[in-house]
């Protein structure tokens, strides 16, 4: 019976070096490009290569971090893509019609069919072990959305398996609720007196239209107030206390002695009336009055 290997790259993303770059601090030829794992493009431009400046040697280097075992090493020369790999993957051979020997290898050599790259969703030397909890994808590098189950997050593409945890959506469950939406599959709709509603809980976090109040901006002005938060208390409204609770506006009219939307100000004979009945208190205590009562008045009158 056969057995094979599903070897994983422990050259992945580490310290790489070389000796002559080919443009200093330039990115795209740089040595790291033969650790990131991409090979899709091996053409001069395609940014997946390492480029050295024209000298006899071109020494290149990679530091592992730690002591470990190496079963063999790949080279990806560049081909500038003149000789690409099989089409499809998990196929190699001449025709690229074998499959490659492991069910978890994504990519195997087009000569030896040894495994070069294992699909998403397992880990390990021999590629055989699914991801941790919480994880998913190529080389378990995902991390699994708000699943209503963690244990529920499905290893190969992340959908979470049993829905999402209050407050999200998609099969991934990493979108907040949208348009104004909150709660479990973001099912409920939030108040449209709120500013700004929080999509776990629908509480309206940034506060409320002008004339409501409360957690939810579920409550009107009342008590004779208005407007944000309802801060402001109404004027001298006929025959009610309670105003317009968005803007203050006395529907029914004012009292007697006032006028203006809101009815907080006096009538302009009613504040001669009491100008001059503050003149004449202030000449009966023998104080010299400090002001005239014209016909426009001070703004503080």
């Amino acid at each position: 019976m056969y057995s094979f290997l599903c070897i994983e790259n422990i050259a992945l993303h580490k310290p790489a070096f070389q000796q002559y770059p080919f443009i200093d601090g330039e990115a795209s030829y740089d040595a790291s490009r033969a650790v990131d794992g991409l090979k899709s493009d091996l053409s001069w431009s395609g940014g997946q290569c390492v480029l050295s400046s024209g000298r006899h040697t071109a020494i290149w280097w990679v530091h592992l971090t730690s002591i470990l075992s190496i079963h063999h090493i790949t080279i990806y020369y560049r081909k500038d893509n003149v000789e690409p790999g099989c089409p499809t993957t998990r196929y190699y051979g001449l025709n690229c019609s074998v499959p490659c020997p492991d069910v978890n290898c994504q990519y195997c050599h087009i000569e030896t069919g040894t495994c070069q790259g294992c699909k998403p969703g397992y880990k390990g030397h021999r590629w055989d072990l699914a991801c941790d909890v919480g994880r998913f994808g190529e080389a378990c590098r995902e991390k699994c959305g708000h699943c209503q189950d963690k244990n529920k997050c499905f290893h190969i593409n992340g959908t979470c398996l049993t829905g999402c945890n209050v407050g999200y959506e998609g099969d991934l469950c990493k979108t907040p609720c949208l348009n104004e939406h909150f709660g479990q599959d973001c099912a409920y709709k939030c108040n449209n007196t709120c500013t700004n509603c929080n999509h776990l809980s629908g509480v309206c976090d940034s506060g409320c239209l002008s004339g409501w109040k409360g957690k939810y901006c579920h409550e009107a002005c009342s008590n004779g107030s208005y407007g944000i938060a309802c801060k402001e208390m109404c004027g001298n409204c006929h025959g009610v206390t309670q105003c317009d609770q968005i803007n203050g506006t006395c529907l029914n009219g004012c009292k007697p002695g006032f006028e203006g939307n809101l009815c907080k100000t006096r009538k302009l004979w009613l504040r001669i009336v009491w100008c001059r009945l503050q003149r004449n208190m202030w000449a009966l205590s023998g104080l010299k009055p400090m002001f005239e009562c014209r016909w426009k008045m001070p703004n503080w009158m």
